[in-house]
């Protein structure tokens, strides 16, 4: 479901469509899929098919990362970062980053650091 999400979302292979990405991104994130419920946090985050929702997509991402999708918890942290649909709070955000870096994702890593040289 998941992998029929993006094709929609992308248009490859079929005629591009949002609604038809979120429905298969439901699907997926809804059988606990992590990948699934942090494309379906994009779409609310970027309002694709969706009206632009932060707290919807706080809550995909969420899901998503409890479901090891490290990805998602590098998402989630950066709603924490830059508060887009929660309070701004960098200790959330330096947490979720670590968990997204302890997951083995580079990008979480960076960000990590980042956050850490300019909250000192």
């Amino acid at each position: 479901c998941n992998n029929l999400g993006y094709l929609y979302l992308k248009g490859e292979g079929v005629q591009q469509s949002f609604a038809k990405a979120k429905i298969f991104y439901e699907k997926a994130c809804g059988g606990d899929i992590g990948i699934g419920c942090n494309n379906l946090g994009y779409l609310y985050a970027f309002g694709q098919g969706v009206g632009q929702d932060y707290k919807q997509a706080k809550q995909q991402y969420e899901k998503a990362c409890n479901l090891g999708h490290f990805d998602g918890c590098n998402n989630l942290a950066i709603m924490y970062a830059e508060g887009k649909g929660v309070k701004s709070d960098n200790a959330k955000a330096k947490e979720f980053f670590k968990k997204s870096c302890d997951g083995g994702i580079k990008m979480g890593c960076e960000n990590l650091e980042f956050l850490n040289s300019i909250s000192k």
